[in-house]
């Protein structure tokens, strides 16, 4: 089973996105992400420390040699898991998440998207399209070298033969090949980093050990424009847990931040637009400037209800259901409905009056008839005059 650690700002609800640790095989929530015996080195918990409005969470999980036997990439089922936890917690249910992976944890997190987008998992539907930002460390996307990789796994899982884990390899291309020709359309930001050290990965006749890069720039290249593998001067381990003042630690950093700024800015100019677009277009400003004149609180009784400001019949705009309203337009975009401020035609109500004391300036709008005769305009300065 996984579990799904909390580190920080995990419980704040105004949080602006969550970002997840996904190790990869016989890896831990806590040790993959630091060095052996040096908890103060646990770099998820300085990403917290700098990003205090985002959430911070570190995914466990473990898969048995055994699942890897037979013809099944030993995936699905932990997607399928893991999609769930996530759902269960919130995360990518109503803010953007990202995913900070490592070796076959980035293989998970592009099953769970699959599954996500595929209908397959409805608890992930919406994780799909929250999903912004993910970061590969030494993750086996594809390439020649791919048995660099399979040797490495033969050394962790013995008990799995090499034939078996050759089976995985035209699987994990396929995984590659949706997740290259989708992840434009879900609108994901990816980095992706490979070590340039070999780590131990096999024994020779001898029963001596040897090394190999197990993810080389090759087989670390997912194939997606404008994305390029960065060698970094590590191992298949210690890419994994880099020093605060490290470049790679730097450059992930200020990439989750990137992206969740990115993100707030363009849901900013979306708000802006939607707002402009609300404002009646072609509209007509009626004569009279409010600004900073007091007006009167109350209708004449006998005229137009309290609700309504005393108005020329040419100034009301009649609706489909036979009512009428009116429309105002604050300096500044802001867009009222309901409400009519003073002209030379009319008297507002009370919270007409309110709004032009908290607002200021003002300008009268209306989608109905203004009043444009000589005659038209006599009737409606008599009936103002009539009230006072």
């Amino acid at each position: 089973m996984s579990n799904l650690e909390k580190i920080r700002g995990t419980d704040n609800p105004n949080r602006r996105g969550d970002v997840v640790f996904v190790h990869g095989l016989n890896g831990d929530a806590h040790a993959t992400w630091q060095p052996e015996g040096q908890p103060d080195r646990f770099w998820p918990d300085w990403i917290g420390e700098e990003l205090p409005d985002v959430g911070v969470w570190s995914v466990g999980y473990s898969v048995d040699a055994f699942a890897w036997k037979g013809s099944t990439m030993p995936l699905a089922d932990r997607a399928v898991n893991i999609l769930v936890s996530l759902h269960t917690n919130d995360i990518g249910t109503n803010r953007p998440v990202m995913f900070i992976t490592h070796s076959l944890g980035g293989l998970l997190v592009k099953e769970m998207l699959r599954k996500a987008t595929d209908g397959s998992v409805p608890e992930g539907e919406a994780l799909a399209k929250n999903t912004k930002g993910i970061v590969f460390l030494s993750t086996p996307h594809a390439g020649s070298n791919l048995a660099n990789f399979i040797g490495y796994l033969k050394f962790l899982l013995p008990s799995v033969s090499v034939e078996e884990l050759q089976t995985q390899e035209p699987r994990l291309r396929e995984l590659n090949t949706w997740y290259r020709n989708n992840v434009g359309k879900l609108g994901i930001q990816t980095q992706v980093y490979c070590e340039r050290n070999k780590t131990p990965s096999g024994k020779d006749f001898f029963g001596q050990l040897i090394s190999a890069l197990v993810v080389d720039a090759t087989s670390s290249d997912p194939g997606i424009a404008g994305v390029t593998a960065v060698p970094m001067d590590d191992d298949h381990i210690t890419i994994s847990r880099p020093t605060r003042k490290s470049d790679l630690y730097l450059r992930i950093s200020r990439f989750i931040d990137n992206c969740l700024t990115s993100l707030d800015v363009q849901q900013q100019s979306f708000a802006k637009e939607k707002a402009q677009e609300s404002i009646v277009p072609n509209s007509q400003v009626v004569p009279g400037d409010v600004s900073g004149k007091d007006v009167s609180a109350a209708n004449t009784a006998g005229s137009t209800p309290a609700s309504e400001p005393s108005l020329s019949t040419g100034m009301r705009q009649h609706n489909s259901d036979s009512s009428t309203g009116y429309q105002t337009t604050v300096t500044g975009g802001t867009v009222y409905m309901g409400t009519v401020i003073q002209s030379p035609f009319y008297q507002p109500n009370m919270q007409a009056k309110k709004l032009i004391q908290a607002q200021g300036d003002i300008n009268i709008t209306n989608e109905g008839e203004c009043p444009d005769t000589a005659e038209d305009e006599k009737k409606g300065l008599e009936n103002t005059e009539s009230q006072k």
